[in-house]
């Protein structure tokens, strides 16, 4: 048996795991991550062991953006499609009103700060 009912809320897939190095109470803290996988095995000599594999915070990010920036590419083309202009044009017309939309919320930042 691997006793997985001790070890089943540690290796959940996405728990949060933290890593620290050091000497009693002088521990530093060297990897912050999350479980992104779980394997259960036997030794040649016939030993259980489980395999943990963690990705770090920055991995997670890092595909967040790659994500984020495929899929603002696949929907810019939406508007330029629909307006049949070029790229450049459309670029240029949801970037203002970006900025217009920034300017608005910049103007009325002091309200939303009073109701958040």
């Amino acid at each position: 048996k691997f006793f997985y009912e001790k070890v089943k809320k540690q290796v959940l897939m996405g728990n949060s795991v933290t890593v620290q190095l050091g000497y009693l109470d002088k521990l530093e803290t060297v990897f912050v991550g999350f479980v992104s996988g779980v394997a259960f095995g036997f030794e040649p000599g016939g030993l259980p062991y489980i395999e943990i594999n963690a990705m770090d915070i920055k991995g997670l990010m890092m595909g967040g953006w790659f994500v984020a920036t495929a899929l603002g590419n696949k929907l810019v083309s939406i508007p330029g499609h629909m307006w049949d202009m070029p790229l450049p044009i459309v670029w240029g017309t949801l970037m203002g009103i970006c900025l217009l939309a920034a300017a608005f919320i910049f103007a009325i930042i002091k309200r939303l700060n009073k109701v958040a």
